[in-house]
């Protein structure tokens, strides 16, 4: 399990599915904490509340 952003998304880089330094640093902007209740650095959605969820980290990085 990843215990903070930046170890998140070095995992991410690491593992190929960011491949772009640029998407690194807007994704190191952006921290999970802020947005998910509990265990916000797991490559995983992530409920937010009231039915909704969060998509997994790696599915944003795809994105940009």
């Amino acid at each position: 399990m990843n215990q903070s952003n930046k170890k998140l998304i070095e995992h991410l880089v690491d593992s190929m599915i960011i491949k772009n330094a640029e998407v690194a640093k807007i994704l190191e902007k952006v921290d999970r904490k802020y947005y998910c209740p509990s265990s916000p650095y797991y490559d995983s959605p992530q409920s937010i509340g009231h039915g909704a969820t969060i998509s997994a980290p790696h599915m944003h990085a795809w994105a940009l």
